[in-house]
């Protein structure tokens, strides 16, 4: 019997033991996160640091003027790669639709040139002789040759063809697009009857069969540079919408502090920006600013005015403190479920 310290994962079963060994691997994992995981009111979403040249998009989201264009011209050129690998993928595409033409116009001309050279000698010899011995006579020929030659001229406009170059050319389009077809069907058969090994070397796939498709989408999403935070796609924004952050510093310590009520600046404040001139309120401040009645709002450090609370004012995120009871301090991870 092997000792079961060593082999402890060598059984039929699942014991209470190994279960709780795979608690951690699968499922949905969450941690808590505490006050050295949050990142602090002024410090760039990007980079972690604290923000040089501080800015903010119109959700709020506050990172380093260097880090937000840095963000934005990698995206462009990412924007501009997609875009020409697309266009390769659709050229590449052209070119094998037109190889699938050459190839039935081929096909349809061997088989042609098949069909004539097999049932042509067999028949020549029957055909003369028929033709001589039903040969009318010359007012037959040319009563026959009119009333033919009428019917034939009424199938031409019934069927809408009045050329023989054009009768040839369609017969010979749909001669080719039906050969085409076949040859698709028969290279879509050939894939599902070949055997997946795709660790020969002989047998390994060179693309993915969606992939132009995929890029589609993936170019149809990336239009514009976004800001990448607070979401794994992010949010539009541009260049131009951002708005620059100027914290008021304190005159003794130079920490900073809201212009107004001159309270300290911590993770537990909750904070406005002015998009007009960039200072910064905590929350109790702005709404006093706002709630003056028959007064038109300005801000109290550069005296420009407050036109539209609702695009002037932009409300800053945070991550909290780490405590309970100021945001999020719990992250949650999910997977797969283990089923044994």
């Amino acid at each position: 019997m092997p000792r079961h310290s060593q082999n402890n994962t060598s059984r039929g079963y699942f014991t209470s033991g190994e279960r709780a060994m795979l608690a951690g691997r699968y499922g949905t994992k969450s941690a808590r996160l505490g006050a050295d995981s949050m990142r602090r009111f002024n410090q760039c979403a990007l980079c972690l640091d604290e923000a040089h040249l501080p800015v903010a998009c119109a959700q709020g989201h506050l990172t380093c003027r260097e880090c937000a264009l840095t963000s934005a011209l990698e995206q462009t050129a990412a924007i501009e790669r997609t875009r020409d690998e697309l266009a390769r993928l659709e050229r590449q595409q052209e070119e094998e639709r037109e190889r699938a033409r050459e190839d039935a116009r081929k096909k349809v001309l061997c088989d042609f040139e098949r069909q004539t050279a097999l049932g042509g000698r067999s028949q020549a010899g029957s055909s003369l002789a028929r033709r001589r011995s039903r040969s009318p006579s010359p007012r037959a020929a040319v009563a026959s040759g009119s009333g033919s030659s009428s019917r034939a001229l009424v199938a031409r406009e019934e069927s809408g063809i009045s050329s023989l170059p054009e009768r040839i050319a369609a017969a010979a389009a749909a001669a080719s697009d039906a050969a085409e077809a076949e040859l698709l069907e028969q290279q879509a058969a050939e894939k599902r009857a070949r055997f997946p090994a795709y660790w020969l070397p002989s047998l390994t796939p060179t693309a993915r069969s969606g992939e132009l498709e995929d890029l589609k989408k993936e170019a149809a999403k990336m239009t514009k540079p976004r800001c990448l935070v607070g979401s794994e796609h992010g949010h539009e924004s541009s260049i131009k919408a951002l708005v620059d952050v100027k914290f008021s510093p304190d005159p003794t310590d130079g920490k900073p502090t809201c212009p107004s009520c001159r309270k300290a600046i911590t993770n537990s404040s909750t904070l406005n920006v002015l998009r007009r001139c960039g200072h910064v309120y905590c929350t109790a401040c702005t709404t006093t600013l706002l709630g003056k009645r028959g007064e038109k709002a300005v801000c109290l450090e550069c005296s420009k005015a407050i036109k539209d609370p609702a695009k002037d004012v932009i409300a800053l995120q945070r991550e909290g403190t780490g405590h309970v009871g100021a945001g999020n301090v719990e992250v949650k991870k999910a997977g797969l479920a283990f089923q044994g």
